[in-house]
């Protein structure tokens, strides 16, 4: 196990090396961010990348559990890394006045409206000059956390971003032997207790019951 995490590790930088390399094409790289939502993977992720990194990026969804924002803050703060927290413009409410709750067939657009539109705010803050500048997020996407990500990219330029995912290859047993031999990886309670981050419950897949055990832990 320590041999294969071992590897994984070192493939992890290879992919964050290999997509500075092929995507920025001569152009300069302004930041190095890595998206940490407060859920386990992410967690993991953050602690990996936070000696190579600028800055954390947490997409505040507005309907996210206080907690895991709290976690994130504290988090970066115990690290000394730099975190950028950033809200969309328009909140999950106003959405759900708009056009009301949403379910699977809306997952795309909720995931623009709520996470796409903070990321892009960070990146209008770092890149001055989209032709002449590119900025790096670094995901916690896995290929077999689903089937919606079986084929994520390990790396891939849009516009003046480029996308590392440097655990793509990794697995949930990977992710707890990491934090098994490390030792120092902090862990969300509410991941602990949900299952789940709990940055965001638009409810998009959401599970029968689900908002029930969300409010026995959770009460609003």
């Amino acid at each position: 196990k320590r041999q294969r995490l071992a590897r994984l590790i070192e493939q992890a930088s290879s992919i964050v090396d290999e997509a500075i390399s092929e995507h920025c094409e001569g152009k300069r790289l302004v930041a190095s961010c890595v998206l940490f939502s407060g859920g386990n993977d992410s967690t993991v992720l953050a602690h990996m990348m936070r000696p190579r990194v600028d800055y954390a990026v947490h997409a505040n969804t507005t309907i996210g559990i206080e907690e895991t924002r709290q976690f994130v803050r504290d988090t970066c703060a115990e690290w000394q890394l730099p975190l950028l927290e950033r809200q969309p413009p328009q909140s999950f409410r106003d959405l759900v006045v708009e056009r009301g709750f949403p379910g699977p067939a809306m997952h795309f657009k909720i995931y623009q409206r709520l996470k796409e539109r903070s990321l892009r705010s960070v990146r209008r803050e770092l890149v001055a000059s989209p032709r002449r500048e590119r900025v790096l997020f670094i995901a916690g996407r896995r290929r077999s956390e689903s089937v919606r990500r079986q084929d994520v990219p390990l790396h891939e330029r849009q516009g003046s971003t480029i996308w590392a995912s440097p655990l793509a290859m990794w697995t949930k047993l990977d992710l707890s032997t990491y934090r098994l031999v490390m030792g120092d990886v902090p862990v969300n309670r509410v991941s602990e207790l949900l299952g789940m981050s709990g940055e965001c419950l638009c409810g998009c897949f959401a599970k029968p019951g689900e908002l029930d055990k969300i409010r026995a832990h959770f009460p609003i």
